[in-house]
């Protein structure tokens, strides 16, 4: 089972923790599609005035993309 806020993911099984991932945006990410493998997502990027995406694998909590602090 996977538990998202507003800057972080983690996912919890059978035996408890699974996996954490580090940040992923500053404030209101927003869950854009789930595959059988992986978690994606968009948030607005400060930094860049942007809107970036993340890519979090459901397996092992890996995360492509997010906020680099």
């Amino acid at each position: 089972m996977v538990f998202a806020d507003f800057t972080e993911m983690v996912a919890y099984g059978a035996e408890g923790l699974r996996w954490r991932t580090k940040r992923l945006s500053w404030d209101g990410m927003k869950i854009v599609q789930v595959t059988e493998r992986s978690i994606i997502g968009e948030y607005w990027d400060m930094r860049t005035e942007a809107t970036q995406t993340f890519e979090v694998d459901l397996a092992t909590g890996a995360q492509k993309g997010g906020v680099d602090e």
